[in-house]
């Protein structure tokens, strides 16, 4: 992924949390989701699904408890931050609206050195795709069990950044590894430059 090493390797295992009733209306509503793999003139993947509108401490506990995924601490600190950049005052989505979403393969600009942040935002607005937000990649992490399947190593959000711990940028990402299937947040600025294998993540207006 990006030119960082990943601060987490293993599942964050805490104590079992409950989760409330809005949480699980929801999980029953995501098996109604549709899903589409298409893809479109750009001959890029589309995701489609209807959005909720959990939390972000929601969602954390969902991803985990309920369907078994894996979620970082990186991550689990971007969903509960109560910082004004934060997952719940601008990330989530609306609850029963219908969503599209475009994978972008990385690879589109060619050397990595150039493959920066900045670069791959400006690249999304070229085809005309909107904003990403970081509630895109729950509900993708929940319908794509294996990016690898699609011939990609990891989806990133290159939303606006959540400050996460001590105060560094964050964007949401997933991926599978050994130890399962993952939302992870990476430390990232405008000039970070992005390995090979990935795909970023745009909404279709």
């Amino acid at each position: 992924m990006m030119k960082e090493k990943e601060t987490t390797g293993r599942p964050v295992r805490g104590g079992q949390h409950a989760i409330n009733e809005k949480a699980t209306n929801n999980e029953e509503r995501s098996s109604a989701m549709a899903t589409t793999f298409e893809r479109n003139e750009h001959g890029h993947i589309v995701i489609a699904f209807t959005g909720h509108d959990l939390t972000g401490e929601q969602e954390d506990t969902w991803l985990r408890w309920a369907i078994g995924y894996c979620v970082s601490g990186a991550a689990t600190a971007c969903f509960t931050s109560a910082a004004d950049d934060s997952y719940d005052k601008n990330h989530r989505l609306v609850a029963g609206k219908p969503y599209r979403v475009a994978l972008v393969p990385g690879e589109e600009i060619p050397r990595e050195f150039d493959r920066t942040t900045a670069a791959l935002r400006n690249l999304g607005k070229q085809y005309g795709y909107g904003k990403p937000l970081a509630g895109h990649i729950p509900h993708v992490r929940k319908i794509v069990s294996d990016t690898r399947e699609m011939g990609i190593q990891y989806v990133v959000s290159l939303h606006d950044f959540i400050r996460g711990d001590y105060g560094f940028a964050y964007v949401l990402t997933m991926h599978r590894n050994a130890y399962g299937r993952w939302v992870h947040a990476y430390r990232v600025s405008l000039y970070t430059s992005w390995n090979d294998g990935g795909a970023f993540l745009f909404p279709i207006p």
